[in-house]
């Protein structure tokens, strides 16, 4: 009988020794293993156009998905912009004879980093990255803004005049990360110009 149960005990001892535990699905929404947070903040955020430039300090942190800095990567920081091209012809009586709107966006190159449209800088030992950004003057924001065009033969004398609605300007910080990978990481710092 001693025999009989210490057989069954050793048939039954390793089904009763495993426990098999509930796997708990991580949400969709993250966070991923793989993840990294660049997240960006300016201040003042609105820029006066006058002469002298007002400037903004851009600030921007890098870290991953635990909270822990990375230090030491490369972020590059651009202007852009959306906006709303509104060309109307004026006939030589002042009478609108046509308008027609188009949309756009893309790079600004307005205002500077530095004397320079664009910018990189890396992070320090926690994560951070500093860069000043100087807005444009009156003259240049004027040039490339607001300006208007006359055009064709002198005998009919319409005047097209083209007037730039900037519906969002803001800042971009990206960083290509990290070294091999595929990932292209960004943040949008919106600024305001008045």
């Amino acid at each position: 009988m001693k025999k009989l149960t210490i057989i069954i005990l050793l048939i039954l001892l390793p089904f009763v020794s495993c426990k098999r535990d509930e796997v708990v699905e991580p949400p969709i929404s993250g966070p991923s293993t793989l993840s990294y947070i660049l997240e960006g903040w300016a201040n003042p955020t609105t820029i006066i156009i006058s002469t002298p430039p007002h400037s903004s300090q851009v600030r921007v942190r890098l870290y991953d998905f635990t909270g822990k800095p990375i230090s030491g990567a490369p972020i590059f920081f651009e202007t852009l912009w959306t906006w709303t091209l509104v060309t109307r012809t004026y006939d030589k009586y002042g009478s609108l004879v046509s308008e027609k709107e188009e949309t756009g966006g893309g790079r600004a190159d307005l205002g500077n980093f530095y004397g320079y449209y664009t910018c990189q800088a890396y992070t320090d030992a926690n994560g951070y990255v500093e860069i000043t950004y100087t807005g444009p003057n009156a003259e240049e924001y004027n040039s490339r803004v607001v300006w208007s065009y006359r055009y064709g033969p002198p005998d009919n004398e319409l005047t097209d005049v083209y007037i730039l609605y900037i519906n969002s300007f803001y800042i971009r910080a990206h960083w290509m990360s990290p070294p091999n990978s595929n990932m292209f990481i960004y943040c949008d710092i919106p600024l305001y110009l008045k």
